[in-house]
């Protein structure tokens, strides 16, 4: 039976939330219909997008994803860009880099000469999650080019970094020039908290678009397909 609300220590003790963790990927909570974790699977899924149109939605979203990397008790590699400010209290078991705001820009350039250096190397390379809370923020703090977002994009996954970006869906889905050009083209999954037609990310079957989801929940969508998942309080 799916819980009313899924605290990050209850989540912790479902069967094969470690096992991910230790395969290096990400559960982002429980899938409704099986009752079971969901897994983001940067290799498979490519980078991800989270969208929402409810504020109070959006920020239970945010938050769900910086408790699953959390979660994972440092197992997992990231860097945290909380341009939305939705952090509130110190994250114990976070391996990696919660960026400061008067250090945001260097470490987006940091970002990158870590890409290609990854890309350069012939060493097996640990994923490494880059999640960024408010893409339209971040763009002003870093004043990264569109030949910057690019590279990121293109070439991340094959160097195992995997972004996840928020943003709104008029942002990261409707333009097909400038920096948003670049989200349509790449981002290929999203997680939103808004009914799936008001979405243009992913493509909706007509007989799903009315569907909506409630506080607490999220769609994932990949190549036309949705699932409900719970998200990690």
């Amino acid at each position: 039976m799916m819980p009313e609300e899924l605290p990050l220590a209850n989540f912790a003790n479902y069967q094969g939330v470690q096992r991910a963790y230790d395969e290096q990927l990400l559960p982002l909570g429980l899938e409704h219909e099986e009752v079971a974790p969901f897994l983001y699977v940067p290799r498979e899924h490519g980078h991800l997008a989270l969208m929402g149109t409810q504020s109070k939605k959006l920020r239970r979203l945010q938050k769900a994803v910086i408790n699953a990397l959390e979660g994972a008790q440092g197992k997992i590699q990231s860097i945290i860009f909380d341009t939305a400010k939705i952090n509130d209290k110190p994250l114990q078991y976070v391996n990696g880099v919660f960026v400061a705001a008067d250090a945001i820009k260097q470490a987006k350039d940091n970002l990158i000469k870590s890409l290609k250096q990854r890309l350069q190397s012939n060493k097996e390379q640990r994923w490494l999650y880059v999640y960024i809370t408010d893409i339209e923020k971040f763009e002003e703090d870093t004043n990264i080019t569109e030949p910057e977002m690019e590279l990121l994009l293109r070439d991340g996954l094959q160097a195992h970094i995997a972004l996840m970006i928020v943003g709104t869906n008029g942002h990261l889905a409707l333009s097909h020039i400038g920096l948003s050009g670049l989200y349509k083209k790449y981002l290929t999954a999203a997680l939103f908290t808004s009914r799936l037609q008001e979405q243009q990310l992913i493509e909706v079957p007509y007989g799903m678009r009315d569907r909506d989801v409630s506080l607490g929940n999220a769609f994932f969508g990949y190549e036309s397909e949705f699932t409900l998942i719970k998200l990690i309080q």
